[in-house]
């Protein structure tokens, strides 16, 4: 599980909680650079999703299933997603990204039969 909760200086940290959902790797690189790739499937069990671009360039994700190239937030080199208190959809997530950049997610699903 997910918790976000504020410091002593008031910046929002990201808490994981180790909970009864197993997470869902979806780790890789970038395939191609300029094709929108899916990050996620559509999942209606979603409980909460982390990702870090560990690439040395910015990377797109589309939230709603559309194309990352056009539209969807930029995640910079070492940046997390999804910010602070940031909705969490369950429709198809896509990624953009320049061909052989990692990104490591996680995915976690209220589905305990997984």
């Amino acid at each position: 599980m997910l918790i976000y909760v504020k410091d002593g200086n008031g910046v929002a940290q990201l808490i994981i909680v180790a909970g009864q959902e197993s997470p869902s790797s979806a780790s890789a690189a970038i395939a191609t650079t300029g094709d929108s790739e899916v990050l996620l499937a559509a999942n209606t069990d979603r409980a909460g999703v982390v990702f870090q671009n560990q690439g040395s360039n910015a990377m797109r994700i589309n939230v709603l299933g559309g194309d990352a190239t056009a539209d969807g937030w930029v995640v910079e080199p070492g940046e997390h997603f999804p910010p602070p208190g940031f909705p969490l959809t369950t429709a198809a997530w896509n990624i953009s990204g320049t061909t052989g950049d990692k990104f490591h997610c996680l995915e976690w699903s209220t589905d305990l039969s997984q």
